[in-house]
């Protein structure tokens, strides 16, 4: 079973290499990145490596107009994310699956990244194995429209705990609303679908 998310960063420049490499770095993952500042040394990385996002700058496409050819088949299973600047014409957006702006702050970087990482890393994971036994005891009660006292009075535990559990489950979800847990619990067996919709009428 895959445990590790291999991230590639194509990237010419050291400063902005360095940056997003540092920003990987501090998702609460486990993440394998490789920096390179050229294609043909990621077309070389990428025959014995299994990425599951590449980080890419588009300028790299401008010095060759068939690399970008070569590039998009070559990582065609991949997720790939354009690393536009903020002088960069933004219509290149629609080549990529997403794109991450220079202009962006810290938490959008994060955020498009985690995006892309969370649901690849689930389907390496089962639900028991991202969530603690307790985690899925609390999404379970949530999922089917309990109040975070009536979790707290069920479990026997402080509303105070049931809200760090509700923390806890959104982080290594990436799912912030209850209709979206509430989704996840569903398609991930945790509840079933008939239950939880008598309980919400």
């Amino acid at each position: 079973m895959k445990d590790i998310f291999k991230i590639l960063i194509i990237e010419p420049s050291v400063i902005v290499r360095e940056g997003i490499f540092k920003l990987i770095a501090s998702i609460d993952y486990k993440i394998a990145t490789t920096c390179v500042n050229s294609l043909s040394d990621a077309f070389e990385l990428a025959g014995d490596e299994d990425f599951g996002m590449v980080v890419v700058n588009p300028v790299l496409f401008k010095i060759n107009k068939n690399s970008f050819n070569k590039f998009s088949t070559h990582f065609k299973n991949t997720n790939q994310l354009g690393l536009i600047s903020i002088y960069y014409d933004r219509s290149i957006s629609t080549a990529f699956s997403d794109c991450i702006y220079l202009s962006d702050d810290k938490e959008a970087i994060i955020n498009t990244i985690s995006r892309y990482l969370k649901p690849q890393l689930d389907n390496n994971l089962s639900s028991d194995s991202i969530l603690s036994e307790r985690e899925t005891e609390v999404l379970k009660l949530l999922a089917n429209g309990k109040s975070h006292k009536e979790i707290a009075d069920n479990l026997f535990i402080s509303i105070h705990t049931v809200v760090t559990h509700r923390k806890n489950i959104s982080t290594k979800l990436g799912i912030k609303s209850t209709a979206a847990l509430v989704i996840y619990a569903v398609a991930n067996n945790i509840i079933n679908l008939n239950d939880s919709l008598k309980t919400s009428v």
